[in-house]
């Protein structure tokens, strides 16, 4: 018989009674019966379910690139790669842009001439038109821009050039589509005319003002100020703008001299109405990747209420004030001159194009021309910036 001492049986006592015994001597029984577990078993047991789960971890980790996959799908989602850098995404809007506008460009004139054949009254009066709604609208479009959040100003800009570009293409369009009709209420075909070229007009400085965003504003600072940087960007931009210059006009010639010219008309239409979604998503892209777009511009003091009531005379001034600050300057005679080269240079533009086209030269011809035209302009752009860096401008 086991005889207890006083110590072990109050040991005893105050287990049984403690609120955790019950605990702890299920611990020990489970460790016992692990402990008289075999040892192969253990291994099998462990063995088998590591195998599942390496196979839940290779399916998830499948099934969460095949979500990736989904979310990355440029087609689906309208988001560029992830490789693309920003400055890389500007280029490929400079170059959706600049095609867009050097087809349109080229595309007009021809409309212009076939609208009124032997004139070349209707061409001047678009371009002169165009040339009225820049001086008076550049202006305050870029006052607009600098007091105007990033995003609004760049989106407005872009969609107002792409949609008044479709307009004034579909208005073309039906002109050229029902040449009876017009004949027969010439009024209508005035009023398609007159809207085709207003919508051109708010295009053109729509056009301007989308530029002047993306490489005034954006490329500065995705390129964070940087001179060596910013410079070779817009070499390269100006490049993009001139290779179009090349290639676009052929590319609208040869459709309009192997099909007609209202396919061409068409194809800017769907071009522009296409290229809008593609540019919003890029710039919602540059805008994700870079902090310092999203942050607000600095905001410039409200002039007070004496500069208001005598902002004409103050704008008189400003203006006398800026020809005597040009007239003694000493890029003076160099800006003169380079003023007086658009009077003495005959420019293959759209009266050169229209008087060969009425010649009987065909739109195929007219493009290959224009392309010849460009390519010393472009030769220059990609010689900037090595003439840069080997004099130092």
């Amino acid at each position: 018989m086991e005889v207890k001492t006083m110590d072990e049986e109050i040991d005893t006592q105050q287990r049984h009674s403690s609120p955790y015994s019950k605990k702890e001597e299920a611990s020990e029984e489970a460790e016992e019966k692990l402990i008289s577990v075999p040892a192969d078993n253990l291994i099998i047991v462990s063995e088998s379910h590591k195998a599942h789960l390496a196979d839940d971890t290779t399916g998830r980790r499948e099934s969460v690139e095949v979500n990736t996959q989904k979310k990355n799908c440029f087609c689906c989602s309208l988001t560029p790669p992830q490789r693309w850098t920003p400055l890389t995404l500007v280029y490929i809007l400079s170059f959706l842009g600049h095609w867009g506008d050097r087809k349109w460009m080229f595309t007009a004139g021809i409309i212009l001439v076939k609208i009124t054949p032997s004139s070349m009254r209707l061409i001047g009066l678009y371009y002169g038109c165009l040339s009225v709604f820049v001086i008076l609208l550049a202006g305050p479009l870029g006052a607009w821009i600098d007091f105007s959040p990033r995003r609004r100003a760049a989106l407005s800009c872009l969609v107002t050039q792409n949609l008044c570009v479709a307009l004034s293409g579909l208005a073309f369009l039906v002109v050229l589509q029902q040449p009876h009709y017009m004949q027969t209420n010439p009024w209508l075909q005035w009023l398609l005319v007159t809207m085709a070229i207003g919508a051109a007009g708010v295009a053109t400085v729509a056009s301007n003002g989308a530029q002047t965003c993306l490489t005034k504003d954006w490329l500065v600072e995705i390129t964070d100020g940087q001179t060596q940087t910013l410079a070779k960007a817009n070499a390269v931009i100006r490049a993009i703008d001139l290779g179009t210059e090349v290639l676009s006009p052929a590319f609208a010639g040869y459709i309009m001299a192997a099909l007609d010219v209202s396919v061409g008309a068409m194809v800017v239409v769907a071009w522009n109405i296409g290229s809008l979604v593609l540019e919003m998503a890029l710039y919602r892209r540059i805008w994700q990747m870079c902090p310092s777009i999203q942050a607000p511009k600095p905001r410039k003091p409200p002039p007070d209420s004496e500069s208001k009531s005598s902002s004409i005379t103050r704008k008189a001034k400003d203006w006398c004030n800026n020809w005597r600050i040009y007239m003694t300057h000493p890029v003076r005679s160099a800006g003169v001159a380079l003023a007086l080269l658009y009077m003495t240079v005959l420019a293959f533009d759209n009266f050169s194009r229209a008087y060969l086209y009425e010649s009987g030269v065909n739109e195929a011809m007219l493009g290959v021309f224009t392309s010849l035209s460009s390519i010393p302009g472009l030769l220059g752009s990609l010689l900037f910036p090595r003439l840069r860096k080997r004099f130092g401008v």
